[in-house]
């Protein structure tokens, strides 16, 4: 058994990435976006930046982001849990063919090593 979703949300605010055990989607997960500066096509101002206020955005299976709302299903389930920074850095590298900060496929560059390293049970914090 996993966790409710008040614990997912104080895991958000501390900076982590969570995901239910129970999506069917893989490597699906939620982050807290707090700073973001995007651009929009159309009905705003050009030059002019928006306030916004902190969203919590979904990073779909296919890799794509989407602002996202909890159901009444996912408010209420205790399968939630926090994505381990190496599965997180795994699935960087399969998308993307290289780290985030450019060592080849086959060789974590030091930054993701450390990272590694630095927490025990692969969590970052």
């Amino acid at each position: 058994m996993g966790e409710t979703f008040g614990w997912a949300t104080k895991q958000l605010h501390n900076g982590d990435r969570v995901c239910r055990s129970g999506w069917n989607g893989k490597d699906m997960f939620l982050v807290l976006v707090e700073d973001w500066q995007g651009t929009f096509r159309k009905g705003f101002v050009r030059g002019v930046l928006y306030k916004h206020l902190p969203f919590i955005c979904l990073k779909t299976a296919d890799g794509c982001l989407v602002t996202w709302v909890a159901s009444q299903t996912d408010v209420l389930a205790t399968d939630w849990e926090v994505v381990s920074l190496k599965e997180f850095l795994k699935e960087l590298v399969k998308e993307a063919g290289l780290c985030p900060h450019g060592a080849d496929l086959c060789t974590p560059c030091d930054i993701c090593a450390g990272m590694m390293k630095r927490t025990s049970d692969g969590v970052a914090r």
